[in-house]
């Protein structure tokens, strides 16, 4: 088993047993030096959780609510690991990616960018230097 897929199945395994956010983020911070995982990866990983963790509505009408809902308690979380830019960055791509997956989460991305960036998980900076109007494939999607 590989350490990232290892760190992801304890992160979701933390966050389904409801453990406290200073236990998962020191638990995750202890792997990470273990590992010598770099922030970013972390980062995608936690994401990657906490999305997993969820059974989400297959009515789209309902899955903006249940997003920021279930996103909200966990903004601090997320915060810990994007201490970078680069992990900033990292987690934004890996929403979009994530949103453009699931077509049912379109109408809340602005909506998580704004939670996000009011939470301190992710910058003006970081935001402004993903210029999301210019990447390709999300062109039409994220303008």
């Amino acid at each position: 088993k590989s350490v990232r897929k290892e760190l992801q199945q304890q992160d979701g395994e933390l966050l389904q047993n409801n453990a406290s956010e200073e236990e998962v983020i020191s638990i995750v911070k202890e792997l990470m030096k273990k590992y010598a995982l770099p922030e970013h990866v972390v980062t995608i990983l936690l994401w990657m959780s906490l999305m997993n963790i969820v059974a989400w509505n297959k009515r789209q009408e309902l899955v903006s609510a249940q997003d920021i809902k279930h996103l909200r308690p966990y903004s601090a979380l997320l915060a810990a690991f994007t201490t970078s830019n680069r992990a900033e960055l990292a987690l934004l791509v890996r929403v979009q990616e994530y949103f453009y997956d699931n077509m049912s989460f379109m109408k809340v991305f602005e909506k998580i960018l704004v939670l996000f960036y009011r939470a301190d998980v992710l910058s003006e900076d970081g935001i402004l230097t993903q210029n999301i109007s210019t990447v390709k494939e999300y062109k039409n999607l994220f303008k």
